[in-house]
């Protein structure tokens, strides 16, 4: 359940993509205020932490953290029952954890294609 007046993890996540173009700045930033995640409400906690888990992801520097971080995310969003925010953390995840084979979803949709 989000907040009236804020954005979407995906508005989120595309605002950062479309105004920073050093991901690594931007991975350090999330991850500082990562670090003061307890003087935030719930809502702005989560997506800082969806932030820094795509962040983390999309640099490259530390996937197994960026699944940990969502995954938080989600037994989170389980936990106060926000049903959208558990969806969205779900597919995420989907997508982006690794499955027994330990390759992602996307990773295994370009080993196909090539």
């Amino acid at each position: 359940m989000g907040c009236p007046g804020k954005p979407r993890f995906d508005d989120v996540a595309s605002q950062i993509d479309r105004t920073v173009t050093n991901a690594d700045v931007t991975r350090a930033a999330l991850d500082r205020a990562a670090r003061r995640v307890d003087k935030l409400d719930a809502e702005a906690a989560r997506q800082l932490r969806v932030a820094l888990a795509q962040a983390l992801w999309q640099t490259g520097s530390d996937r197994a953290r960026a699944v940990t971080v969502a995954e938080a995310v989600r037994r989170d969003a389980a936990a106060h029952g926000d049903k959208e925010a558990l969806a969205e953390a779900q597919a995420w995840l989907a997508t982006h954890a690794p499955r027994s084979g330990g390759a992602t979803a996307a990773e295994r949709r370009s080993a196909l294609a090539t």
